[in-house]
This record gives structure tokens, sequence and C-alpha cells, in this order.
């Protein structure tokens, strides 16, 4: 039997249904089919995005700084896991200066945690800090060893040793090297090392443009966005498509930024949008953004200690989204009994549905027997209780 080649329209199907991770490594490995491959759409599951990684499926592409030699047992930790998440400067400080070095495709996100009334330790402050904590060092390595101990001299080692080497003026006694690591779930792919003559954001852009550059637009399912501030060293030319998207609750000054990656995201509204709940959320221009009240689905997940009933008034009581599941979240009988007025009211759609967690069964049946003496509130006589 002869052997057929492959046409063209075959390749495209194929193609089209082979698992994103699969298609990068042909695209990489057999250069003549990288035109063809990059004509097809690609479709991603699962797309995770922080400034030192990138996860597609189950396949996270990652570079961090590593450092072999003389080193406090915390950063050898770090090594561990895969190195430092940021540049460093000659003395072992974490470098933020490169956090302004900007270069197209780069998208900017603030930290949802941050507060701007918030005002960084001077120069002075941190130097006492950590000469207290040197003294702290002293007297508790001439105390008598046990496990604890030993823990607290090696975060405080940790702590003042960049310090130190800025203050004696002595250089530290490592080489750094920056680690590419492509890892799964369960084992870890391919591992390349390469000398610290290029900064870790120039590695995370490299190997950004290498999988996810000249494709227009990438379909996404599930879009997850790094939360906690910083650079995403991307591609000027990627564009993704997402349905459902995770992010921060800072959300109306960083979706700006990521609107530039996001072409036309509007168009018919987002299938579902999940929301880490923090005080920032309040705010108006968020809890009222048009991407937030046109999603389908809108999923508040909030900090176990946070206290989310003081958002209900402002973000749930206001929501006209299909669907809204709250997790952590416990509100009061009054709050649930105004939202079903509210839903009553409005006329809210057949379908529209709110999940809530609740504090205990007889609150729950209490809100049910409340709600049975409003006219069209309830309509059966069936409550399931799981």
């Amino acid at each position: 039997m002869r052997n057929k080649q492959l046409t063209y329209p075959s390749l495209q199907v194929i193609l089209q249904y082979m698992e994103a991770n699969k298609r990068i490594h042909l695209s990489h490995s057999a250069p003549a089919l990288r035109t063809a491959e990059r004509c097809v759409h690609l479709s991603i599951d699962s797309l995770s995005i922080t400034p030192c990684c990138i996860q597609i499926n189950s396949l996270a592409y990652a570079v961090g700084l590593i450092r072999h030699g003389s080193l406090p047992v915390g950063a050898q930790e770090m090594n561990k896991f895969g190195g430092s998440a940021y540049d460093i400067t000659e003395f072992g400080e974490i470098d933020h200066s490169v956090d302004s070095l900007l270069s197209p495709g780069d998208v900017v996100l603030k930290d949802v945690e941050a507060d701007e009334e918030d005002e960084e330790m001077t120069t002075v402050e941190v130097d006492e800090l950590l000469r207290g904590e040197e003294k702290r060092l002293k007297i508790l390595k001439n105390k008598k060893w046990n496990e604890k101990r030993q823990e607290e001299i090696d975060e405080i080692e940790h702590l003042i040793f960049a310090w130190k080497n800025r203050r004696d003026n002595k250089k530290p006694d490592y080489t750094c090297y920056l680690k590419m690591s492509i890892v799964s779930v369960s084992d870890v792919k391919r591992v390349e090392y390469m000398e610290y003559n290029k900064k870790l954001y120039e590695g995370i852009k490299y190997l950004a443009t290498k999988i996810l550059s000249h494709r227009y637009p990438i379909q996404v399912n599930i879009l997850n966005i790094y939360t906690e501030g910083g650079v995403l060293r991307l591609p000027p030319t990627m564009r993704l498509k997402p349905r459902k998207i995770t992010m921060g609750c800072n959300f109306n000054e960083n979706w700006e930024s990521l609107e530039k990656i996001l072409p036309d995201p509007m168009e018919g509204g987002l299938n579902e949008l999940k929301l880490i709940v923090t005080s920032k959320f309040d705010k108006p221009e968020n809890n009222c953004h048009s991407v937030v009240t046109t999603a389908k689905s809108l999923i508040l997940e909030f900090d176990e200690d946070s206290d989310s009933l003081t958002y209900f008034d402002g973000t749930i009581m206001r929501s006209k989204n299909q669907s809204v599941y709250v997790t952590n979240g416990y509100p009061t009988r009054g709050q649930l009994t105004m939202l079903i007025d509210k839903i009553l009211e409005d006329k809210r759609e057949i379908g529209t549905r709110f999940t809530f967690g609740v504090h205990n069964k007889k609150m729950l049946l209490k809100l049910m027997s409340a709600m049975r003496e409003r006219k069209n509130a309830i309509r059966g006589g069936y409550f399931d209780w799981r």
C-alpha cells in the first residue's frame, strides 16, 4: 500500500483539534509546518499567566533565577522551587528598577491589596530595622540550639543577606543562572540553564514570544490572570479570546491594561467572570464595570477572613447577571429577604440564580417560611435541603 501525502485541508483539521502544547512543540520541532500551524486558531482549555510563568492546560513554562554558591538557607530553598521570581542587583537585592522597563506587549497589573495611602519605609528606617535583626541574630546564635530557633536564625540570615553585602560593599560568592523549565502536573519535561547575562524579564519575554506570538486570536476557555501586581511580559502580537476569566478585584484599572490583548471581549459578554474579592471591589468603577455586569455568570470568591457582607448592597443587590455564585460569603436573613424582594421588583428572567452559603439550616428554614408569606416569592411546595 502506497503512503499518501497529507493534504493541506486535512492538516488544518488535525491541527485544529490537536492539544495546544503538542501543537506548540510540533511548531518548533518541524519549522516546515510552522506557517500552516499558525494559520489555524489555537484553542487552550486553561491559560494562566504570571510575571514568570505561563501555564497552558497542565503544562507550565517557567523562568526563574537560580544562584549556585554560598547562600543562606532561604535562598537555597528558593532554588528548589524554580528560583527567584525577581531580578537581583550585584549585592543580591531585588532589582525593582526593571519594572519600569517596558516593551510593546507588556501588561502592567496593580496589586489588588496595594493601598495608595501606605508609605514605603525610608532607607534609614530599613537600615534601623535590619540592624535590629542582626543584633537579634547574634543573641539567637548564642542560645541553646533547638529546631524552632534554627528556623528563626535561617529566616533572619536570609532577610539581612543582601543588606549586609551592600553595607560591606561585598559581592556575594555565587553564580547566577536563568533556569527555563517545562513542568507538567506529574513530571519535569525539560530544563535548561543559561548564564545570567540577560535579565529575568527578558527571559520570560523570549519564552512567551516563542510559544504565543503571531496567533490571531487564541481561543481560551478559562483565562487566569495573576492578581498580586507586576508586569506580564507578553508578545505584542498575542491576542486572546476567552470565554471565562478569573482575576483580582482592582478590576477597572487592570482591565484597561488587559484590553490590549483581548480583541472585542465585550461581544456577547463573557460566559463567566470570577473575581477574587477584596475591599477594592466595593468601588463603583469596579462592581459597575460593563464587563462585570454583562457576564452571564459572576463568581465572587471572598477571603475566609473578609467581611463579605459589607459588599452585599453595593455588588450583589445591583447585579444584573443571570447567575451569581458567592463563596465564603454568608449573608444574613435580612439581606437575603431584601434580595428576593429586589428580584421580584425587577421581574428578573426565569433562570436567574443566586448561590450563597448559609450559617445553619435553622436560619434557612426561617427564611423559607418568611418567603412563603410573600406573594409570588415561592411557587411549588417542595424544598430540597442539601
